[in-house]
């Protein structure tokens, strides 16, 4: 007899391997269900326990074991049975293929990416980029952007992001 996950995957209808990344993508889906701040928080974990634990993230045990711990720690912000529940429901595939339509739309084939787009003006950033051009595609955006603080916001966001580049 199998694990959970086996079970689980074949109640579902996933196979392991195949469908490993749609399976951690669905699990953000689900908790996003519940609200945004739960799918930022449900993510938040996952990121912690991939990068920090080491835990595969597109095991299936792993994605239950992360809602379960985020359900105990923060009982108001993302309930287990409901993710559960949710986890593989019409609507968490529905909004899986909304963002792969997105995808295709603005041509996003290589991760990370980031989009930007302020009145009809967009940049797109993919790959690992330089602080220059960070700050570059940031001061493009500006320039179509009406509001001062923009910019000065991007650059305490790259500051964040690239502390040991400048000051």
């Amino acid at each position: 007899m199998g694990n959970v996950a086996d079970e689980t995957i074949t109640a579902l209808g996933y196979e392991p391997k195949k469908n490993a990344r749609d399976m951690t993508c669905l699990a953000v889906k689900a908790a996003s269900l519940q609200s945004q701040p739960a799918a930022n928080l449900y993510l938040a974990y996952l990121r912690q326990a991939f990068m920090v634990g080491g835990s595969d993230p597109s095991s299936l045990d792993t994605l239950i074991e992360i809602a379960r711990h985020v359900s105990r720690r923060h009982p108001d912000m993302l309930n287990f049975q409901r993710f559960f529940e949710q986890f593989d429901c019409a609507q968490s595939r529905q909004a899986l293929f909304e963002d792969r339509k997105k995808n295709q739309i603005n041509r996003i084939v290589s991760m990370p990416t980031l989009t930007f787009t302020f009145l009809g003006k967009g940049i797109k950033l993919s790959g690992n980029c330089s602080y220059d051009s960070m700050v570059e595609a940031f001061q493009q955006l500006s320039k179509v952007a009406t509001l001062p603080m923009h910019l000065s916001l991007s650059e305490k966001m790259l500051t964040y992001a690239y502390p040991n580049v400048r000051e």
